[in-house]
């Protein structure tokens, strides 16, 4: 048996996984004693020959023997069931003290029930003892990729999406499902059709499209057989699954560019692993993303599984490229001094942190011979170093919340700023449709009805509600209900600490005069409320807004109707956005007017890329020959200077991308800062 200490080695295990063993003979080898001599002469003896005392208790032994291993896999597989239904029973808000116990024990036994099973497989699959099925391995590791998907969502540690990744990959490249076709048993068939769907979240979150559409190929035929076979009730269901991906990726397609060969474009969807320290120069304690609350409200707008396209986007949004060890990924070289930082920085081994440790120094031997950025000996020598870099939780820890109740909605705000900490800030995405404006009437204004919209209740966005039919309870979406939907004074208790807040609704401008009560930092970034008639509505696959804050080059290309680019035009804009966002930070920490909350806030790394985002894209916008109207336009509060959104610096860099991506036609740049650029950069003399 393996000691507690020794964890789940996760891509050891799967390459174990994937090596079949051979199946041997048990069965003890019978010696036959006081055997005659051969003599012709005398007659043979017809007899069996007797049969050992010591052979019979050998073969008792073993048979003993293997059925306790039997009994004690049995005891692994029904405790580890147990542990596994446990989850749904976890509190979805609080903090890790009340899940990570939990989640180490299940990955504790999932490891003992696992390396047994590879152990001890020719004895399980005898018939005699278990008859261990090809299918019943498949779902043991179809529970740890599941385990592995969970904590992810609890940490929001990318790492552990790769780690569910590999054990559904190796399921589907060894087969384990194949044979329960064979079987014809609806509850088997259910069991592999939850296994693909499963799967395709992981690889959608992973940005896999390729291993995506092969993966609906092969539920769709699963389906079809399933309703064939079985004519379920659930049929319909199963047909809407497939629906909702088909549809959801084919929206992501279609603001992707193509190449030449019709391949989409490689877009960076995360932040890299590693980014640049601030420019910052205060002296008080840098502030980190802590909690993150993303609520996907929009009533038309295209999901799947619980997630629309614009909570899809941002949720990327707010991660770092997950970094991996395992052979064939490339490895991030990083500064000393920055690895130093992580080291210092790094939570204390827990037992899953352990098992990635373990698991990643078995599967490269040689570290250095995969990489793509060159790695120094040390640093690939070094595992614990990269272990901890790799464990370093540098994402926020996010509640996705698909048309929440309101007071759904303010449970998890509540928990969130429960759980921040006085140097952490507290992030919430509204992406929803707006609350109508109170209607103005000819009576007077009461003093009532100035206080309610001085204190943030004039108007708001929608929240679901529950309501009543005749066929019982139903979700619905709060569209006329006052009491129900979110206005601004409903946030403003929660300013007590700082709050970074994104609108994107047709009424974000209700958001743009909170109260900042408590002077603690506060921000609003708040989407346009009315696009010009002359850009198409994208409304339903997602909002343009929170396109440019995800992937401001796809923002543009949106604008623009940019459809097709060659892979190395696109590289080349994307290396011209990034010296542009490096402009609007080093103008933002340079310019004297920025407000301190800006500043701030700035100190972290995704809130730093927010509100640099909403710059390029208030400038795009602006330069864009469609877009006249202040409304069609970002807002924030506190309001960035203006000396930075109309930077001749930025406008003209916003130039040379047009130029690069040949679409200067839908764009108009002022005369007057062409000319400043041109005074400010004379041609060097020849």
């Amino acid at each position: 048996m393996e000691s507690r200490a020794n964890k789940l080695n996760q891509p050891s295990t799967v390459r174990n996984m994937a090596e079949e063993p051979v199946k041997q003979s048990h069965a003890p080898a019978i010696q036959v004693e006081g055997a005659v001599a051969k003599d012709e002469s005398q007659p043979k003896s017809t007899l069996p020959p007797p049969i050992s005392t010591s052979s019979v208790m050998q073969t008792d032994e073993t048979t003993l023997k293997n059925q306790k291993l039997v009994e004690e896999f049995q005891y692994l597989l029904e405790k580890s069931q147990s542990l596994f239904a446990g989850l749904r029973d976890l509190p979805p808000t609080g903090s890790n003290r009340q899940w990570k116990p939990y989640f180490e024990k299940t990955f504790e036994v999932y490891t003992k029930l696992w390396k047994f099973q590879q152990i001890h497989r020719a004895i399980l699959e005898d018939k005699n003892y278990y008859g261990l099925k090809r299918w019943e391995i498949g779902e043991i590791a179809s529970k740890i990729g599941q385990l592995y998907y969970h904590y992810y969502l609890r940490t929001s540690e990318t790492n552990y999406l790769n780690e569910a990744s590999v054990f559904y990959q190796a399921i589907h490249d060894r087969q384990y499902f194949k044979d329960i076709l064979d079987v014809r048993n609806s509850a088997l068939m259910i069991k592999k059709m939850r296994y693909y769907a499963r799967f395709i979240v992981v690889c959608l979150l992973l940005n896999n499209n390729d291993d995506i559409r092969h993966l609906i190929s092969e539920l769709e035929a699963l389906v079809d057989e399933y309703v064939k076979t079985f004519k379920p009730g659930d049929a319909n269901e199963w047909h809407m699954v497939i629906e909702e991906i088909t549809t959801f990726m084919d929206a992501e397609k279609k603001l992707i560019p193509v190449n030449a060969d019709k391949k989409p474009v490689q877009v960076a969807h995360r932040l890299p692993a590693y980014v640049k320290s601030s420019k910052d120069k205060q002296t008080t304690p840098k502030l980190r993303l802590q909690e993150a609350i993303l609520v996907g409200n929009y009533q038309h707008q295209i999901k799947f599984s619980e997630l629309t396209l614009d909570m899809y986007r941002m949720l990327q949004s707010l991660e770092k490229e997950p970094t991996s060890n395992r052979p064939g990924s490339t490895i991030v070289a990083t500064p000393a001094n920055d690895a130093d930082a992580e080291k210092k920085d790094a939570p204390s081994n827990s037992k899953v942190q352990k098992l990635d440790e373990q698991s990643t120094v078995k599967s490269t031997p040689s570290a250095a011979q995969t990489t793509t950025v060159p790695v120094t000996g040390a640093t690939a020598g070094n595992s614990t170093t990269a272990q901890e870099r790799m464990a370093k939780r540098v994402n926020p820890h996010k509640y996705l919340l698909h048309r929440p109740t309101l007071s759904q909605l303010m449970v998890y705000i509540s928990t969130a700023f429960k759980d921040i900490s006085d140097t952490s800030a507290m992030f919430i995405y509204l992406s929803a449709d707006g609350m109508p404006k109170r209607e103005d009437n000819t009576n007077p204004v009461t003093d009532g009805e100035k206080t309610i919209k001085h204190l943030g209740y004039s108007a708001g966005i929608t929240t679901s509600q529950r309501k009543t039919n005749e066929k019982g309870v139903v979700d619905g979406v709060n569209s006329t209900g006052v009491a129900g939907g979110l206005y601004p004074g409903d946030l403003i208790p929660f300013t007590r600490k700082p709050m970074f807040l994104i609108v994107d609704s047709n009424n974000s401008l209700a958001f743009k005069d909170m109260v900042n009560v408590f002077d603690q930092p506060f921000m609003a970034i708040l989407s346009p409320t009315e696009y010009p008639s002359s850009v198409q509505d994208k409304s339903e696959i997602g909002s343009l807004f929170t396109l440019f804050l995800h992937a401001p080059l796809l923002g543009f290309c949106a604008v623009s109707d940019i459809g097709n680019l060659e892979q190395t035009v696109w590289n080349q804009c994307v290396a011209r956005v990034n010296d542009i966002e490096a402009k609007i930070t080093d103008l933002l920490y340079a310019h004297q007017e920025t407000d301190p909350s800006v500043l701030r806030f700035m100190q972290d790394d995704f809130l730093r890329s927010f509100i640099v985002r909403t710059v390029l894209c208030t400038v795009i916008l602006r330069c864009h020959l469609s877009f006249k109207e202040e409304k069609s336009y970002p807002a924030t509060h506190p309001p960035l200077p203006q000396d930075v959104l109309l930077s001749s610096e930025v406008i003209m860099m916003l130039r040379d991308l047009t130029v690069l991506a040949d679409v200067t036609t839908y764009f108009s740049f002022p005369a007057s800062y062409l000319n400043t650029a041109v005074t400010a950069n004379p041609p060097s003399e020849s």
